[in-house]
Order: C-alpha cells, then sequence, then structure tokens
C-alpha cells in the first residue's frame, strides 16, 4: 500500500498534507516542514510551513493552488519537491536538501500497512498514515546564511480530509535511548451523525512491531495530568504499553477548520520529553525514555 500518495478525496472543501521532520543533533538541527494544499471554496491555496524547534519559530508560505502538483510519486509546490527518497525546499533564510533512506538495516522500523487499516475506508472527516516511521536522511542546508552539511533521523506522516478532529492527541518520537521508534494519534471525529473516538499507536523495538488500536480492539484509557501532560496506557490481550509525554515549548502552527479553512491555531511541540514502559502480563519487558518528541494536546 503506498501510503504516500495523493489521495484527492474531494474537488472542493478538503485539505490534504505531508508532514516530515528532520533533526541532527550534532548542528543543532531540528525541524519540520508541511507540504498541503487547501482545496477551501473561499480560499483555496497550496501552502508550506515550516516549524525551527531550535528557534521555536513558524511561517506559513502561501502558493497559488495551481503551482501545487503530483506526479511520479512526488508532491510538488512551485519549485519545491517532497516524496519518499528526497526533499528539496527553498523559503526565505532556509535552503535544503537532502535524501531520505528508509531501505537500510537501520531502518527496518518501517511500516507497510495502513496505520489506520480498514478504517481508513470509513467516511471519517480526517485521516491519517505512516510514512517514515523511522528513516534516516543526509544532504545539505543553508539557514541564515549558514551552509551545512547535515544527517540524522527523520519520521514523515500524511493527514488529510476535510478538518481535524473536535480533540486530539498526537505522540511521535524516534529519539529513544533504546533503539525504538514510536507514533500514536487518538481523535474525536464525527462520523455521520456520530461522535466517534479512534486511536492506534505504533511501537517499534529493534525491529518487531507492537501495535495498539481501534480496530485491532485494544482498551486505552488516557490521564490528562495537565495542559501540557499526559499519561496513555493501552491494553492488547497480555501486553500493555504506558506512555508519560510532557510538552515543552510548543510554537503555534496553522491547521484545517470545517471545509479545510486553515484558520486553525495548533500549538505543537517538536522539543517534548517520553517516557514508555512496555509490559508482558506484570513484567516489565521494555522501558525506554525519548527526546525531540512531538507532542499536540488537544482534550
Amino acid at each position: 500500500m503506498n501510503t504516500f500518495e495523493y489521495k484527492n478525496k474531494r474537488d472542493k472543501n478538503y485539505f490534504e498534507g505531508w508532514y516530515i521532520r528532520v533533526v541532527d543533533e550534532s548542528e543543532n538541527i531540528n525541524l519540520a516542514f508541511i507540504f498541503a494544499v487547501t482545496k477551501d471554496i473561499e480560499d483555496p491555496h497550496a501552502f508550506i510551513q515550516v516549524y525551527d524547534g531550535i528557534a521555536l519559530n513558524s511561517k506559513y508560505y502561501r502558493f497559488d493552488v495551481n503551482d501545487f502538483k503530483y506526479k511520479k510519486d512526488t508532491v510538488y509546490i512551485k519549485d519545491n519537491s517532497l516524496s519518499l527518497g528526497k526533499m528539496y525546499l527553498k523559503v526565505d533564510n532556509i535552503e535544503i536538501n537532502i535524501n531520505l533512506d528508509i531501505n537500510t538495516d537501520n531502518n527496518n522500523k518501517n511500516i507497510n500497512a495502513s496505520a489506520m487499516s480498514y478504517m481508513s475506508k470509513f467516511p471519517l472527516e480526517c485521516f491519517q498514515e505512516i510514512n517514515i516511521l523511522d528513516g534516516t536522511y543526509s544532504g545539505k542546508l543553508t539557514l541564515n546564511n549558514k551552509k551545512m552539511v547535515i544527517s540524522g533521523k527523520s519520521y514523515m506522516e500524511k493527514t488529510y480530509g476535510n478538518k481535524f478532529p473536535t480533540k486530539w492527541i498526537w505522540i511521535q518520537c524516534n529519539h529513544f535511548d533504546k533503539e525504538a521508534a514510536l507514533t500514536f494519534a487518538y481523535g474525536k471525529i464525527p462520523v455521520l451523525r456520530w461522535k466517534a473516538k479512534g486511536f492506534f499507536s505504533i511501537l517499534n523495538i529493534q525491529g518487531k512491531e507492537y501495535r495498539f488500536a481501534t480496530y485491532n480492539l485494544s482498551r486505552m484509557k488516557i490521564n490528562k495530568i495537565s495542559d501540557t501532560q499526559v499519561e496513555i496506557t493501552m491494553k492488547r490481550r497480555f501486553t500493555k504499553m504506558v506512555i508519560n509525554a510532557k510538552m515543552i515549548d510548543p510554537v503555534k502552527l496553522i491547521g484545517p477548520l470545517e471545509n479545510g479553512k486553515m484558520l486553525l491555531e495548533v500549538f505543537e511541540s517538536i522539543n517534548s520529553l517520553v517516557t514508555l514502559t512496555l509490559y508482558k502480563g506484570n513484567k516489565v519487558i521494555f522501558d525506554i525514555v525519548g527526546k525531540n518528541a512531538g507532542f499536540e494536546l488537544y482534550i
């Protein structure tokens, strides 16, 4: 299944976007990028958001809707491009040209199956897929007139639909103190006349996947400790996972309201801390701590 491809589910009042993170700790680089298009009938346009987790700022670059193209498994927004293998971007004070690698031994933690499974066929208002759970990259970056050769960890996902959920939690981390990668998404989404609650979490530890999700009958409990911290417990059969996420230095991004209208303020951190404990029965089989985590908390 090609989870990266342009779904293009509606001709109007619709959004679709690809989100990629790149981190190079040696060069103090922590960046996230969004390549997207909105078909909001009142304000259709393409856009790129650039989020700098070190400078703690984000910028929203608008383009004509006709500048958005999808061909040969690549997203183009004017002269900028993104695929599963490459990214090129040049706007204002930043130019980045990198190759993405998801096929090396170090990247066997990536998934081929849909993160939403059969729920991707439901009449939901928002869909999410994981393109790269834990990848590496290398290339060149010019930031504020400073030229660098960079490399490190990458992550990529995509979101599409009519609008963001009414309530949601998003957590992503592939910078643990042991070899592991995690993604988690929970949302309260209108489905016809009902409000459906759904979640999925994919944890890969040294090549072995643990998946907890609504569609595989996993159970979940959310404990909101504060406006910046949450503990999530998930169980499936004899396996239990407990995630504790603490938000650090959130920055305002722009997300979609009804009909893909890009007016929703979304505060996201890519500097958060995550602790994760995995149990088999009552026995702890994995206990890890992560940094540089992505985190959004809206419940």
